[in-house]
């Protein structure tokens, strides 16, 4: 199994919720891979904000012009 591949499988198994306070520590806790470093982090990164990019900032999206797809 590549590390995308656990990766992916460990982000499904947290089945997050946009309203849950706690989704950051617990993405944070679930991290597979020892040492936060080098290419496995990189791709527990990217997978991250693939799963969850909500996460990176909780209240995008709810200004008007980035409902547009206008960029500030």
């Amino acid at each position: 199994m590549s590390w995308r591949d656990e990766a992916k499988a460990v982000l499904r198994a947290l089945d997050l919720r946009k309203d849950d306070p706690e989704a950051r520590r617990k993405v944070f806790d679930a991290y597979p891979f020892g040492a936060r470093e080098y290419t496995p982090y990189k791709v527990w990164c990217e997978e991250v904000r693939r799963a969850y990019p909500w996460l990176r900032n909780p209240k995008a999206g709810e200004h008007a012009r980035c409902k547009q797809g206008v960029l500030l």
